[in-house]
């Protein structure tokens, strides 16, 4: 086993990268021309590569930046962000809760969801059963989700970011930071 010792990436030739970055499943390279390199696998789209692309064994170059040079990446849980040169912000893959920024319907704050029935109460079984109950119908509820998960398997353009000119981005595990 030596999957844990560096090594040279192989498939990018004489490929000058210049900025790379990576999740726990994908590798993304930015070459000195702003080419976009990626390679890894994810279920989630994060590859950027296509529909149903799901694995690049080798660094693939994303075709969607075809004609624009890539400045940035980052990464998240299943989720990616690229900025360009002209300061336009994509995203693509696991697209839940609005990590990609991909809505142009106004943005509601967040309703805080009261879970104090979940709180352990030693003395009475009884209760203790039902917050079980709650807590598995909850964990069951977030299952269903994945099994038609909502995935971008593209980079798309950011449009309500479209007058703005994006310095620079960060991803969280479900979540995206964007400085304008």
């Amino acid at each position: 086993q030596n999957w844990n010792r560096p090594k040279k990436v192989e498939g990018l030739g004489k490929v000058e990268v210049i900025s790379a970055a990576a999740s726990g499943v994908v590798s993304m390279g930015i070459d000195n021309n702003g080419t976009l390199w990626v390679w890894g696998r994810s279920k989630r789209g994060q590859l950027g590569l296509g529909k149903g692309i799901m694995e690049a064994l080798v660094p693939q170059r994303v075709e969607a930046f075809a004609g624009q040079q890539v400045v940035q990446v980052a990464l998240g849980w299943g989720h990616a962000l690229a900025r360009t040169k002209e300061g336009k912000l994509y995203s693509w893959g696991y697209a839940a809760d609005g990590r990609l920024g991909l809505t142009s319907a106004p943005l509601e704050e967040p309703k805080s969801q009261d879970r104090s029935h979940l709180s352990s109460d030693t003395k009475n079984p009884e209760s203790n059963a039902s917050r079980f109950e709650i807590a598995e119908k909850l964990v069951l509820e977030e299952l269903e989700k994945e099994k038609n998960p909502p995935i971008n398997w593209e980079p798309c353009l950011v449009k309500d970011l479209n007058h703005f000119h994006v310095v620079d981005i960060a991803c969280g595990l479900d979540h995206s930071l964007v400085l304008c």
